[in-house]
Order: C-alpha cells, then sequence, then structure tokens
C-alpha cells in the first residue's frame, strides 16, 4: 500500500472532479429527468445514476441505457451535458461540497500543485469547475481519455497523491504507484472502492495532504 502517512506534504495532488469537488448529481439528475423522454428514454432516480458517475461519455451513457440505440445515446448526451452546464449555473458555487474552496485556497496557499484527471469532456470539466470558481486553482487539467491510469501518469510531479470517489481512481492511482485517497464528503463511501484512506471533510482530506497533524481552520 502506497504511504499515506502524515508528516510529509505532498507535491502534487491529482483530483477527481465529479463526485469529488462537484456535485454532480444536483446537476444530471435534473438534467436527465427534463431530457431522456424526449429521447425516448425512461428517466433514472439518483442512485440508478450514481455508480456510473466517473465514466467517460460512452461509458456512461452505455451504463445508463444499455437498450438505447446509439442515435439515441448521442442525442441525450448533448442535451444531458448542455442541461447539466444551465442547471449549474442557477447554482453557481452550490455545485461544489462544502469545504471545498477553502481547501483548495489552503493548498494552493501551501505550494502544492493542484490538477484535475477527468474522464468527462473538457466542456463538461471547465464548465463545472468555471461554474464553482475554482477553475484557476489548477495548474493543468487532463481530460476526455477513457484510460485515467495514463492521465495520472503524465500530471505526477514529486510526492503525488490522487484524490478521488470511485474505483477508477483508486485504480489509476495504483497502477502509477501513489497513493489512492478517498472524498467521503463526496461519493467515495457510495462507490465502494479501496482506497487507502477515506477522508469524511475537506478539512482532515487538507490536513493529510499537507502533513499536518492538527486540524487546520478553513
Amino acid at each position: 500500500m502506497p504511504n499515506v502517512a502524515g508528516g510529509v506534504p505532498y507535491e502534487t495532488v491529482i483530483f477527481d472532479m465529479d463526485g469529488t469537488l462537484v456535485d454532480t448529481l444536483c446537476m444530471t439528475v435534473g438534467a436527465i429527468a427534463a431530457h431522456a423522454p424526449q429521447c425516448g428514454l425512461r428517466v433514472l432516480s439518483r442512485e440508478e445514476i450514481l455508480p456510473a458517475i466517473g465514466f467517460g461519455n460512452e461509458e456512461f451513457y452505455r451504463a445508463l441505457y444499455p437498450e438505447a440505440d446509439e442515435r439515441q445515446r448521442r442525442r441525450i448526451e448533448a442535451l444531458v451535458e448542455a442541461g447539466e452546464l444551465a442547471i449549474g449555473r442557477t447554482l453557481g458555487e452550490k455545485i461544489l461540497f462544502d469545504g471545498v474552496v477553502p481547501m483548495l485556497r489552503c493548498l494552493q496557499d501551501a505550494g502544492i500543485r493542484l490538477v484535475i484527471a477527468s474522464t468527462a469532456t473538457r466542456a463538461h470539466v471547465e464548465g463545472c469547475l468555471g461554474i464553482g470558481g475554482i477553475l484557476p486553482f489548477f495548474r493543468e487539467i487532463a481530460c476526455g481519455e477513457l484510460d485515467k491510469t495514463d492521465m495520472v501518469r503524465r500530471l505526477c510531479r514529486g510526492r503525488s497523491a490522487v484524490v478521488g470517489d470511485s474505483v477508477k481512481d483508486v485504480v489509476a492511482a495504483h497502477q502509477n504507484g501513489l497513493a489512492a485517497l478517498g472524498a467521503g464528503f463526496g461519493y467515495a463511501r457510495e462507490g465502494g472502492a479501496a482506497f487507502d484512506a477515506i477522508f469524511d471533510t475537506p478539512k482532515t482530506l487538507l490536513c493529510a495532504l499537507t502533513g499536518k497533524s492538527q486540524p487546520i481552520a478553513l
């Protein structure tokens, strides 16, 4: 298991976005409810959508609608992606999990390099980060690829860790010899992934990433 002990700060933190920084379901559930019927597809519940969060678009819509044909999937993909961002713009910073902004600010102030690795499209990733007001925190964004392991490999600099919420994040971290840290304040506890450690709040995650043993005021 990679070393996740405190006391030594990380130099690079590779964040997943959906379900880790952004409460994606607050947008996706509504967007699917609004657009699925016009595509001839049924409306799905939060519980049905959650297991597919973190997949690239093609995998995501195949997982949600295995019975759909390619035309239907292409149509709902376009409608939902636009619908998510429209809902997000009405919510603003509320699309982020509580405490994410001050955590990122403290990490940046500590000189830690912050980057994003997401299988979602660039339009979705940059749209959500922009709506949440956190796009400027990230030095680099890798997205739109099915293989997160390769993205993580390219983003590593110095002592690095992956922070995420799904099995894909754990696999990408461990295949690169990195610690896999779960966003328990996000969806990490709901996905059943075997993280090296799970943090219930951004504050406790911040302590681990900066090597602090005592809680940090956010």
